[in-house]
């Protein structure tokens, strides 16, 4: 019989005001308990560089095993497999049940220690929450009982942008780089820049190939430099702007703006995309998606975009060259077609409500 989670504790190593999928994940859903009129009791890494876990790791083991003896939750929530280390640390001092969220790629680690006990951690908890099935699938691999599993896809719920503050940010983006939304084509990419998102690949194979198109790329991460690089030596630097990390409002703007966003991810072991958010957050403000068919995106975008085969360049560019062509009813129509499935699918109030009745043991 369920028991509802009057208390809980709940433990996250993202949160803001550092920036992140998993940041934004952990915010919406704590939210959501508050209102749902929880008593939640927050332990976040506010900090973004990982290098912190080293003291919040052991902090946040003895700040919980105090509020296991002394506020006694119903419910400790991992909001992420690291934090979920501990779980096995606390079972033996507590009754309250033991929930997690794994996004992807940290129950796809390889063999490394830390990787041992992210998987350690996820089978001592009740309840392992994934954000897809591909990530289920790399749950139950990692040993994970598949009795203890629910998918629970991710509200998506970007800030909102007024309408003033959309077209100040357009118009200074349009004169710093010379351009003009809708009479131009601009291709947008969002996310940290790291092997699997194929940024490298799909500037040497695609952008090439589209004379007339311009490509904005935001985030960081350790693949930055080799970005840089590759659009430098092909000489793409008046067509491809690399911006770095930019603040929630400009990825709105960007998102409202440009023509198409592209997320030409290639399959990498032991890193998959767990989810696809970025793509979502896209559909969400209107803008449709062409993604090649790796990890989750075939879960992600199953309407709103289009899937290629995996590293099949020429199909990827003859696809966005169909989208860019289309006519203003039809790009209307998918502009449309895009958000209207984020909103029926992915809406927070949904999950939010999936999250509770998790919680709640049922």
């Amino acid at each position: 019989m369920a028991e509802r989670a009057d208390r809980i504790l709940f433990l996250t190593r993202r949160f803001p005001p550092s920036v992140g999928g998993i940041q934004r994940f952990a915010f919406h859903l704590h939210r959501h308990l508050v209102s749902a009129g929880r008593e939640v009791h927050l332990i976040a890494l506010r900090p973004d560089p990982l290098v912190h876990l080293a003291w919040f790791i052991p902090l946040t083991y003895l700040r919980s095993l105090w509020r296991c003896a002394v506020w006694r939750p119903d419910v400790i929530y991992f909001a992420d497999g690291v934090t979920a280390c501990l779980a096995p640390y606390l079972r033996p001092f507590t009754s309250a049940r033991l929930i997690v969220t794994i996004h992807g790629a940290e129950i796809a680690l390889g063999e490394s220690f830390f990787s041992q006990l992210i998987r350690r951690g996820s089978r001592t908890c009740d309840r392992v929450c994934v954000v897809s099935k591909n990530t289920g699938e790399l749950a139950v691999a990692a040993g994970v009982s598949e009795t203890q599993i629910r998918i629970t896809y991710n509200g998506i719920e970007p800030d909102a942008l007024e309408d003033d503050r959309y077209e100040l940010l357009r118009g200074t983006f349009e004169a710093d780089h010379g351009i003009r939304f809708g009479e131009d084509r601009v291709l947008l990419s969002i996310g940290r820049q790291i092997l699997r998102k194929g940024i490298v690949p799909f500037v040497e194979q695609v952008v090439p190939r589209l004379k007339d198109v311009y490509v904005v790329i935001c985030g960081e991460g350790p693949e930055h430099d080799a970005v840089r690089d590759v659009v430098s030596r092909l000489g793409l630097m008046n067509r491809v702007w690399i911006l770095g990390r930019v603040d929630n409002d400009t990825t709105t703007m960007l998102r409202r703006a440009c023509d198409l966003f592209v997320m030409p991810n290639i399959a990498i072991p032991n890193d998959a995309e767990g989810y696809g958010l970025a793509p979502l957050e896209a559909m969400y403000e209107g803008l449709p998606v062409v993604a090649f068919a790796v990890d989750a995106l075939t879960e992600s975008v199953r309407e709103g975009g289009h899937l290629i085969p995996p590293e099949d360049y020429a199909a990827f560019t003859d696809c966005i060259r169909t989208c860019l062509n289309q006519s203003d009813e039809e790009k209307t129509s998918s502009r449309k077609a895009a958000r209207d499935y984020v909103l029926r699918e992915y809406s927070w109030s949904r999950t939010g409500e999936v999250y509770v009745n998790i919680l709640d043991g049922a």
